[in-house]
């Protein structure tokens, strides 16, 4: 008897979730992952001062300024002997986790039932 209802159960919640709604809820957060991922690796290099003459180095600045750019000037750079903390790195990190944060709700929102 409780076999059927946990069938039933699991058949209910299988259905009722979109399939769209999941894909995109991965989406979402494999994109953010991503951003974490490569904004956190520009501020390890930025704060170890890595050399901006490696092509690693430059590709990665290249490829997160686009990102960093609407909060740079925030808040100033503190540079210490070469090696900088790059405080609009760490404020674009909590603003573009915030914002996936908010995405997913408004995802789970739209698609609930």
């Amino acid at each position: 008897m409780s076999d059927s209802i946990q069938n039933r159960t699991a058949e209910r919640n299988a259905d009722s979730t979109p399939a769209v709604y999941l894909v995109l809820r991965q989406v979402i957060w494999y994109a953010a992952d991503l951003l974490e991922l490569l904004l956190a690796a520009r501020f390890l290099l930025r704060l170890f001062a890595a050399d901006p003459a490696s092509s690693f180095v430059r590709f990665l600045y290249a490829l997160t300024a686009p990102w960093i750019a609407p909060f740079s000037g925030a808040f100033p750079a503190l540079a210490l002997e070469g090696a900088v903390v790059e405080w609009a790195s760490i404020l674009a990190m909590v603003a573009y986790l915030l914002a996936a944060i908010l995405l997913a709700r408004l995802l789970r929102l739209v698609f609930r039932q």
